[in-house]
């Protein structure tokens, strides 16, 4: 994994959503709206409804979410 990108997958009870490289994601948590690029300090997090926003190959890619849970450690979402 380059060091200008982090892991990030997106899951369903159901399926996988998307797992793939990106530069950097913001979702909105129940604290406020937060970012991750890639070499942020660990962390877990509760997410509200909202859009979890990531840049994939240059483009800024958009998915909606109802909640659920954000957890970041060695690199990957």
């Amino acid at each position: 994994m380059p060091d200008d990108t982090l892991h990030l997958e997106i899951t369903t009870p159901e399926k996988v959503l998307f797992s793939d490289e990106v530069t950097n994601l913001e979702a909105p948590g129940v604290d406020g709206e937060f970012q991750i690029l890639p070499g942020h300090t660990p962390f877990l997090t509760s997410i509200k409804v909202g859009h979890v926003i990531f840049n994939l190959d240059d483009k800024d890619m958009k998915i909606s979410v109802s909640g659920g849970f954000c957890e970041f450690k060695q690199n990957k979402a």
